[in-house]
């Protein structure tokens, strides 16, 4: 070990002299893991200028094969070697998922009706070489707007580094998949579905040199750009093969579309935090910035930060909900040039990922897209303490975290607060009939069939008719004698008259008047309409009961408000 160390310029002067552009892929691959485990060694002796000097041409032959790390997978594949693979290679057909469906697209974060998924198959075809090809597939008949989306491939390449392969929306939008991450992997895509739910990243993941597919990948840029998009017309996956010596062919393509009536409303709130604290050079600082008083679910979110640093690829930047969930917002990005994340926002939306920026010196990199998803913090209470997680995982340079901003854009879950009141009649069979709703969110988007009012216990064979108002509710007697109560207050629209059913001079009755096909689709001109969100809303039954006074009767009160 102390030999290995002892001459560090003349180890540098082999690994660096092993580069160029004449060598092949695979020879530089080779030539990368032995400089990595020279670099190793230094590190052990504590000879930290040579394992620097080894590391920056690490580094050097790493961004000529796009950002490739197979020092790190090196680890991966001498476990797999006497174990079991970390995936099961599965049989792909046309247009199958190794998940088997639409495997986890997001739903809303509760502000708007539940999101309704469909899948989509498109074009396939060869993967020429040094070359650029676009595949295509077309969506129709999708109510609403896209909520999330989530791309199956199945693609055989022998050098998976090659592809560039981006997804554009009918509309333009262009979110990118992968650029040449997967180093010298066969098939390393055959296979793969790319999802925001997903715990690994496209650009972090530690590819096998063997062909096993990967199951399920975050892409690189982020699908939250497609968000509120129409996603009916043609989508288009074009996929670019930028090295010479290796080709493939792309087997299956789907699209798996998530879709909601509408975004929710938003506001948006900025907590900023100034630090003003040193980075530990090969070490780790957590910092932390309290949120108050924010209402409201998060909805969606963007991270500022003013970061100065000597040499930012040294740099791992994730960010920590208070709940504890994890994302990652940078990874070894930024390269040898200074300061270029001192005021950088985190925008997911945005077409320019910070895995392929190309970086200046001391010029700020902004907006960027974060290397992973922010889907995880989507839906909670973004009250509490947040953490941003810097790590310096090299020695040799230093910096400094000035300060970091959230900016929080909420929604308010819409809850339709349904709720039975007043008393219901004891009717001349002794049926107590008692109201309810099928969900607890009268959406108006969901529209027919989403909330139906419904009475049970009701006298069997006996016609009735629910009506509602607008004012609220009351208790007042019905009629001299009757034990039903009337709850509310008027004016009052009349819905369609319905029919208990069951058997009758018993308690078998049920009557249900679907509120959302009376109002928008029986009755437009009804009390109430247009349908508006937050309106609140009072029902009741009334239905014959000739032996009781006044000849009818009354079922207790329903109460409820719209949600959009």
């Amino acid at each position: 070990m102390l030999a290995l160390v002892a001459c560090p310029q003349l180890l540098l002067f082999a690994a660096v002299q092993l580069g160029g552009p004449q060598v092949s892929k695979s020879a530089r691959v080779a030539r990368m893991l032995d400089i990595a485990a020279r670099r190793d060694v230094a590190r052990e002796a504590g000879a930290s200028d040579a394992a620097e000097r080894l590391d920056s041409a690490y580094r050097t032959h790493s961004e000529a094969l796009g950002g490739d790390d197979p020092a790190a997978t090196s680890a991966i594949v001498a476990l797999t070697a006497s174990g079991p693979p970390l995936f099961t290679s599965v049989f792909l057909g046309a247009s199958s998922s190794p998940l088997g469906a639409v495997s986890a697209l997001q739903a809303s974060t509760g502000c708007t009706a539940a999101s309704a998924t469909s899948q989509h198959v498109g074009s396939v075809g060869p993967i020429n070489d040094i070359s650029t090809q676009q595949f295509t597939c077309s969506v129709s008949g999708v109510s609403g707007v896209v909520w999330d989306i989530e791309t199956f491939l199945d693609v055989d390449h022998t050098y998976s580094a090659d592809l560039d392969i981006t997804l554009s929306s009918p509309s333009g939008v262009v979110v990118t998949l992968t650029t040449d991450n997967g180093g010298g992997a066969v098939n390393a895509y055959a296979g793969t579905l790319f999802s925001e739910s997903a715990a690994t990243g496209v650009t972090d993941f530690a590819y096998l040199t063997q062909p096993l597919p990967i199951s399920v990948l975050a892409p690189e840029g982020r699908f939250e750009a497609f968000r509120g998009l129409n996603p009916n017309g043609v989508w288009t996956l074009t996929v670019t093969d930028d090295a010479a010596g290796d080709l493939g062919f792309l087997r299956s393509f789907r699209l798996d579309v998530a879709a909601v009536p509408a975004l929710p409303a938003t506001s948006t709130i900025n907590a900023v935090r100034v630090a003003n604290v040193p980075l530990f050079d090969n070490g780790t600082r957590l910092d932390n910035l309290t949120v108050a008083g924010v209402a409201g679910v998060l909805q969606r979110l963007e991270v500022r930060i003013d970061v100065t640093h000597s040499y930012p690829a040294d740099l791992d930047i994730r960010l920590l909900g208070p709940a504890g969930a994890v994302v990652v917002l940078t990874t070894d990005n930024g390269g040898p040039f200074d300061d270029v994340f001192a005021g950088t926002t985190f925008v997911p939306t945005h077409v320019q990922t910070v895995s392929d920026r190309a970086y200046q010196n001391s010029i700020v990199a902004t907006p960027l897209s974060p290397e992973g998803p922010f889907s995880s913090l989507y839906g909670i209470d973004p009250n509490g303490t947040w953490q941003l997680q810097l790590t310096d995982d090299s020695f040799g340079d230093v910096g400094f975290l000035n300060g970091w901003e959230l900016i929080l854009t909420t929604c308010t879950p819409c809850n339709s607060n349904v709720l039975a009141y007043c008393t219901p009649s004891t009717t001349s069979s002794g049926c107590a009939p008692l109201v309810s709703a099928s969900s607890t969110r009268a959406s108006i988007s969901a529209g027919p069939g989403s909330f139906v009012i419904r009475c049970d216990q009701v006298e069997g064979q006996k016609f009735g008719i629910f009506f509602y108002g607008l004012n609220g509710g009351q208790a007042l007697p019905w009629w001299p004698g009757s034990t039903s109560t009337f709850c509310v207050k008027t004016p009052t629209q009349r819905m369609r008259q319905v029919n208990s059913g069951g058997q009758s001079n018993t308690c078998s009755g049920v009557c249900t008047e679907d509120f959302f096909d009376y109002a928008l689709n029986f009755n437009p001109l009804a009390l109430g309409n247009p349908l508006t969100p937050g309106q609140r809303y009072n029902a009741q039954l009334w239905f014959r009961d000739p032996a009781a006074p006044k000849t009818t009767n009354l079922s207790d009160a329903l109460e409820f408000s719209l949600c959009p």
